[in-house]
């Protein structure tokens, strides 16, 4: 683990001069342990080893805490998150909140909202409140819980996140949710449509406020990405319970700089990426830029595209004779700024189509426009 963190961190340096490689702390992030079987309570208990051999500086949990809040179910995850040794900061997903079986005590409650109520009572009494801020060396983290403010902010939660923003004058500030801010998932689930609609409310008021990073839960993946949309940095753990590299993430923090791993319970620290605070900052509400493409150096059979990104990404061409239906796809493994790539074995005189995909992750992608060339005859 040591080993691969220490490389990565003379890449920082190595990308940023300014910056000192001396890691300043670092944090974790986990998320929907919901444990239901015994063998997923087990699971948790070895995450939280994991996170004390860690040794953060915090821990970040973006909900889905308990599988349905039942007071049995919060005393024992209390019991477990007592062995953590260091400040624990949780934010209330659908499981803890709106989540009912045939069993639960609040079964009859007389509206969606009492029942919110009664589970959010248990919520804070086991784990805290649901909605906090907190600082830490240049950043500022703020989490409320989105299960009640979704898709659109309820007026208190607008106005309180406004003023706890704007009391704090740290760069880097950070939202702590459990639902998805983010591209669309296909899921063909009602309610999980529902729960990663973009939230325009947040969106403004994160804009408005240089908010330039985003953590959640629910989606159970594991990503670290700058949002093609938005330029944010954003972040999911997946579940310590439901996936078979379940562990934590984590992250180190360098000077402006911010280096992001996958750490399984069981397995080799995955690097995931590093993240440049001050031009996350700076870039904060631009879109990645992806240029035309240029078509060049045409042949019968082969032709030459280039284009270029702001900055390095992985992308794939799609490309189809112009009277048929399927594309032909052509993934491009270099990830750079500066891309270009062949494509072989075309039909003389005969007009094709091609687009490119940029993908900063596989659920966040820009896409050209589509583009019309014609082969030359021989």
């Amino acid at each position: 683990m040591k080993k691969e963190a220490d490389k990565i961190g003379m890449n920082v340096s190595s990308t940023n001069k300014t910056n000192k490689t001396t890691r300043l702390f670092r944090f974790v992030q986990v998320s929907d342990t919901q444990p239901k079987e015994e063998d997923h309570w087990q699971r948790t208990s070895d995450s939280i080893d994991l996170i004390n051999n860690l040794k953060p500086s915090f821990v970040i949990m973006p909900g889905d805490i308990t599988w349905n809040a039942t007071v049995s179910q919060c005393e024992r995850m209390k019991k477990l998150f007592s062995k953590i040794k260091v400040p624990l900061y949780m934010v209330p997903g659908n499981h803890d909140t709106t989540l009912t079986e045939i069993d639960d005590p609040f079964a009859d409650s007389k509206s969606p909202e009492e029942f919110h109520r009664r589970k959010m009572e248990i919520f804070n009494k086991y784990f805290g409140p649901g909605q906090w801020s907190f600082e830490y060396d240049d950043f500022q983290f703020v989490g409320f819980d989105s299960t009640r403010s979704w898709p659109k902010l309820l007026p208190e939660t607008k106005q309180w996140l406004k003023k706890t923003f704007n009391s704090s004058n740290k760069p880097y500030k950070f939202v702590v949710v459990h639902f998805i801010n983010d591209q669309p998932y296909n899921w063909d689930d009602s309610y999980f449509k529902s729960t990663q609609t973009f939230n325009t409310d947040l969106d403004k008021i994160m804009s408005k406020v240089g908010a330039i990073g985003y953590m959640h839960g629910h989606n159970h993946f594991i990503q670290a990405y700058r949002d093609a949309n938005t330029g944010r940095l954003i972040f999911s753990s997946a579940s310590t319970t439901f996936n078979d590299k379940y562990g934590v993430m984590y992250f180190d923090v360098y000077k402006d700089s911010m280096i992001c791993f996958w750490q399984p319970v069981k397995g080799e620290t995955i690097p995931l990426g590093i993240f440049d605070l001050k031009k996350a900052k700076t870039d904060h509400g631009r879109k990645i830029f992806l240029s035309a493409p240029v078509v060049s150096k045409i042949k019968p059979t082969e032709v030459i595209i280039e284009w270029q990104t702001d900055f390095p990404l992985n992308c794939s061409l799609k490309f189809r004779k112009k009277d048929e239906k399927s594309w032909i796809n052509q993934f491009i493994k270099t990830c750079s700024v500066s891309q270009k790539t062949k494509i072989n074995n075309l039909v003389p005189n005969t007009e094709y189509q091609f687009y490119i995909n940029a993908e900063p992750c596989e659920y966040a992608k820009i896409r050209s426009e589509i583009i019309d060339f014609k082969t030359p005859a021989k």
